[in-house]
């Protein structure tokens, strides 16, 4: 890993959408993890301290907070103290130049810039998203386990395993591409009944075009403000 310049490996985990464990097992880095720590902290701080505002585009502010969510999913207490590091006298600035306090909790509210949280809130799912195309039911249960699903019994391994096998049977392999991060299969609407709460819905593509299958979500947007980040609970695999 240290032959490999930061820059590099935080474009492959982007692109490739790997989470920190999967890139530490793809390569063996088991004895090198605070390294990649280190780079993936080093190319956020270029990212949000160095590039000018006005030349991030929306792909370069979707990676820039699935880099932050990878460094937050590992050491919250990492991105906090270098959120505080960087602005001491609390409030810390986003992109658009609005303050955001911090919460009760003493952690940035990151539910405060509404379309930089959508954008967490998805690259959260789309993570859950790739596991279930590759199949990997020990990371699709992680994810569970590391989320704020509550009927977690109800999806255990034989449920997940047999749900991917389903859809590969019946439509092919899951696609994710580009075209699968994209709005058009991302539906996110807060609940009529509780302000509190933000209904998601990620159609699944498929190879045949059918693209029929979706999973249900619930973004907590109070608890993802006290804790610092997304909070998801899986509701429901319709394949």
């Amino acid at each position: 890993v240290d032959n490999i310049k930061p820059k590099s490996i935080a474009r492959e985990m982007y692109e490739e959408f790997m989470s920190f464990h999967e890139y530490i097992k793809e390569y063996e880095l088991q004895r090198s993890e605070g390294t990649l720590l280190r780079y993936l902290s080093e190319v956020l701080k270029v990212m949000t301290q160095t590039v000018p505002d006005k030349l991030k585009n929306d792909t370069f502010i979707e990676m820039q907070h699935y880099i932050s969510g990878i460094i937050r999913r590992v050491d919250s207490s990492l991105m906090d103290e270098w959120e505080k590091i960087k602005n001491p006298l609390a409030p810390i600035l986003v992109n658009d130049g609005r303050a955001e306090f911090e919460s009760a909790s003493g952690k940035s509210d990151i539910t405060k810039n509404k379309i930089e949280f959508k954008i967490s809130v998805r690259n959260e799912i789309f993570q859950f998203l790739r596991h279930f195309a590759r199949g990997d039911v020990s990371e699709l249960l992680s994810w569970i386990e590391d989320s704020n699903t509550i009927d977690r019994q109800m999806f255990d391994r034989n449920m997940l395993s047999n749900a991917h096998q389903s859809f590969v049977d019946a439509k092919g392999h899951p696609v994710v591409d580009q075209r699968a991060r994209g709005g058009a299969f991302f539906n996110y609407s807060f609940d009529e009944s509780d302000k509190n709460k933000i209904k998601v819905r990620q159609t699944l593509i498929d190879e045949f075009g059918h693209n029929d299958s979706f999973m249900n979500f619930e973004v907590d947007v109070e608890k993802s403000r006290q804790s610092g980040k997304v909070e998801l609970s899986l509701c429901s695999l319709v394949i």
